[in-house]
């Protein structure tokens, strides 16, 4: 699905609108953060299906990663490597 195409502009962007604002009454930030979240990967489902593993394995890794840095947070150089390595991951799938 692209940005400029009737499909998006008038039925998956005001919808997703709505199911944001309502999101808001369930959860406070982690409802719209969610709400985001799902909204996203339809989005990349509708465009692009093939994508969709190894877009939540990025996911997962660089939630992973971030919660280790986290975790870590005293070790500078620790953490600096950890996210170097992110990063080069990351720049690997851009590759893929």
């Amino acid at each position: 699905m692209l940005f400029n195409s009737y499909i998006f502009i008038f039925l998956f962007l005001p919808l997703s609108l709505i199911f944001f604002k309502i999101s808001d009454s369930f959860r406070g930030i982690h409802g719209k953060t969610l709400c985001l979240f799902f909204i996203s990967l339809l989005f990349y489902v509708l465009g692009e299906n093939s994508s969709l593993p190894l877009l939540l394995l990025s996911i997962i890794i660089n939630y992973s990663g971030a919660q280790w840095i986290l975790l870590s947070k005293p070790k500078k150089y620790y953490c600096l490597s950890v996210f170097s390595f992110l990063i080069v991951l990351n720049l690997g799938t851009l590759f893929y």
